[in-house]
């Protein structure tokens, strides 16, 4: 039985009301439904909440405007039906169309649309819409649900998005890293850091999915943003074990965040290591680095990393030189200068002399070696 683990956190949190989504599930016969008890349990989820699958108050549409795409034939042109979608009106005005349809519109139909409903930020009305096809009885498939528990989670009601999962279990429509991946980053941007790391320990542990790039980099950058920086290198040691490994930007996540925490000697210790092990730096892990050690006057350290990032073919970007620029204004190393004259100092710079086009004008920037 998988995640048997949450039962003891089930039972303190209360949980025997969670036993109501028994009618939910129970005529499926499914031999998980333990596991989203589990899931419900860790996401401290109402039981009616849990039990409705959906809990956003349904909106009445019935007074909205009727569609104005239709052709002769009294269809809607599918060429269209959503590139003029404009505003929540004109979504609904579809949505009525496509359930009034016989055959029913596929449910990547209904994915797209509602997927064009979350790109303008209206998330409760995807939820709304969702109940409808729900009671409706159309059909579902992962794409609409993992599109719902995305807005739960934009609503920040990532509970919610957990009561979702009842409909994967009902269906049998099998859940993916993406669905769990929407959940952790939904939990992390409710500051729920304790739930979210314990979520994606167990579903590595337990084998419930295979962690990816993007899971890796939610839960770093989660724990980056919220000062978890000593949590890192067990996750990257955790990943190291497992079939995804370490890329640049998992590398580049955990320098910036170390660099932040003012760890800069761990930071390069870490450069060195994803150099040792065959992963290539690129540019955002260089200007990383470079920024922290500005900020702390480090400046050999600085001018170390830009003779590796030229030897490596990585040239800085105006970002990289503006953070350079910052630092040395900051201690009065910066020297500013109108037209293109070279001074014998400037020319000694060699290589750590950059050219920015600014206002119309260029910027000769050095440091000096004292």
């Amino acid at each position: 039985m998988v995640l048997e683990w949450l039962q003891d956190v089930a039972l303190r949190s209360g949980s025997r009301g969670y036993l109501s989504l028994y009618d939910t599930v129970s005529s499926q016969k499914l031999p998980s439904y333990n596991t989203f008890i589990s899931f419900l349990a860790l996401s401290h989820v109402n039981p009616k909440i849990a039990h409705s699958s959906f809990a956003i108050g349904r909106r009445d549409y019935s007074s909205s405007p009727s569609n104005t795409f239709i052709s002769t034939k009294g269809k809607l042109r599918v060429s269209n039906r959503f590139e003029n979608v404009k505003c929540l009106d004109d979504a609904v005005s579809v949505f009525r169309q496509m359930v009034r349809e016989q055959p029913l519109p596929s449910p990547v139909s209904f994915s797209k649309l509602l997927k064009i409903m979350v790109n303008m930020k209206h998330y409760s009305d995807v939820v709304s819409l969702f109940g409808e096809m729900q009671k409706l009885g159309i059909s579902t498939n992962e794409f609409i649900l993992s599109i719902v528990i995305n807005s739960y989670c934009l609503m920040h009601r990532a509970d919610l998005g957990f009561s979702v999962l009842a409909i994967f279990f009902k269906t049998g429509i099998p859940y993916n890293v993406v669905t769990f991946n929407t959940l952790i980053g939904g939990l992390f941007a409710e500051n729920k850091v304790k739930d979210a790391v314990h979520l994606f320990k167990k579903l590595t542990r337990e084998n419930i999915c295979e962690p990816n790039e993007v899971m890796y980099a939610t839960v770093m950058n989660g724990l980056s943003k919220r000062g978890h920086t000593g949590k890192f290198f067990s996750l990257l040691r955790l990943m190291e074990q497992g079939s995804t490994k370490p890329d640049t930007c998992i590398y580049s996540i955990v320098i910036d965040a170390l660099c932040k925490d003012r760890m800069l000697d761990d930071a390069i210790n870490l450069l060195n290591e994803m150099k040792q092990k065959g992963v290539p730096p690129d540019i955002i892990t260089y200007s990383s680095l470079i920024d922290g050690l500005c900020k702390f006057g480090r400046w050999e350290n600085v001018r170390t990393m830009f003779d590796e990032m030229v030897n490596l073919n990585i040239y800085p970007t105006v970002y990289t030189f503006s953070i350079v620029i910052n630092g040395l204004c900051k201690e009065g190393k910066a020297e500013d200068r109108r037209g293109n004259n070279e001074t014998h100092d400037q020319k000694r710079c060699g290589a750590y002399c950059g050219h920015l086009q600014c206002n119309s004008r260029w910027i000769l920037f050095a440091w000096s070696n004292g």
